[in-house]
């Protein structure tokens, strides 16, 4: 929802989404909704790092530091193109 939102415009609720993504994934304790909300992030500050405050200053890593704990916590099967995407932004 947060790349839907922040494609659209909806900074502010983009950043909720992220935060609560945040709050489940804590919860859960799953390594690989770990590494899909770090993806998400990477993808968030790739395409938006200059469009919105609140976002840019929540978002504070640069992108290939998401990128690589990203790709820590990918499946290797299952999150082939998420894996692909995260070691484009690594270069």
């Amino acid at each position: 929802m947060a790349l839907l939102k922040a494609q659209k415009g909806n900074f502010d609720e983009a950043l909720t989404h992220v935060k609560k993504a945040e709050q489940y994934a804590a919860q859960i304790s799953n390594p690989r909704e770990l590494g899909i909300l770090l993806s998400i992030k990477a993808r968030l500050v790739k395409r938006y790092e200059l469009l919105s405050r609140p976002l840019q200053k929540y978002l504070d890593q640069p992108l290939p530091i998401y990128s690589s704990q990203a790709l820590q916590y990918l499946d290797p099967y299952r999150d082939q193109y998420e894996k692909n995407l995260m070691e484009c932004f690594i270069k």
